[in-house]
């Protein structure tokens, strides 16, 4: 009998991941950097033959503040940065990880047959960014279209992209979710497209802190489903149904 049983679920959950193939899809925002690859190899230069000047006045120190917020304009220099250089050395390759574009990702899954993705807000919130969706081993142009930074979401259009391609995701009554029920939680973890991982509704109703202040994110679903980066804006599945009931924050 709990072979039988087994066996059962492990059918279902076989079922639920060619479901989720169906409809599941990365997306890729990315950002051009403020400069050019050769102006950064260039700055980084300038700071190497800065370094080995014994004496640095004034001027030559702001001048080279100048040219580092250009790397990177968030970052703060901490006042004994310029007073002693060599411990306070930039991480030029950390500031700098990729020489074209700076990108995040995540997961969303179609919804309608217009091409229209639900996503993470967090994962398209780039400013002059470019997103793309990749789906089935092809990229496809994609468009912002709506976003609400209180709930974490965002609508994305996918572009030129057949309709024949993919079958939206089932939405399911997460009202009527009990807690100790078994869920399925799919995205895009660490890189590794496609991965599910099963758990339970672990709470219902939980408020979490939001982006804003004094805000939260009410009626959250709390699950011990393992979840990683790339999976947010990926959806949760009541296994019962292969409904989707849930967008992984």
């Amino acid at each position: 009998v709990l072979l039988a049983t087994s066996s059962a679920f492990a059918l279902e959950t076989t079922a639920i991941y060619k479901q989720t193939q169906e409809y599941l899809v990365v997306v890729i925002t990315a950002v051009k950097p403020s400069i050019s690859y050769s102006e950064y190899k260039s700055i980084k230069k300038e700071w190497e033959e800065f370094v080995k000047r014994p004496d640095r006045s004034k001027d030559d120190i702001a001048k080279m503040k100048k040219q580092l917020k250009k790397i990177n304009p968030d970052y703060i220099f901490p006042l004994e940065f310029f007073e002693d250089v060599e411990k306070n050395t930039p991480k030029f390759e950390e500031t700098w990880p990729y020489p074209d574009a700076k990108a995040a990702s995540g997961a969303g899954f179609f919804v309608n047959e217009t091409g229209m993705v639900v996503t993470n807000y967090h994962v398209v919130n780039m400013p002059n960014s470019t997103v793309k969706v990749l789906f089935k081993g092809k990229y496809y142009g994609a468009k912002v279209v709506s976003k609400d930074p209180f709930s974490d979401l965002a609508l994305v259009r996918v572009e030129n992209v057949d309709p024949a391609k993919y079958t939206p995701a089932v939405l399911g009554n997460s009202d009527a979710l009990a807690v100790g029920q078994s869920v399925v939680v799919a995205g895009n973890p660490r890189g590794l497209l496609g991965s599910l991982s099963e758990g339970i509704v672990s709470g219902l109703n939980r408020s979490l802190a939001a982006l804003g202040s004094g805000a939260s994110w009410p009626a959250m679903i709390q699950t011990d489903a393992s979840v990683d980066h790339g999976n947010s804006g990926g959806p949760m599945i009541e296994k019962d149904t292969g409904n989707v009931v849930g967008i992984v924050n």
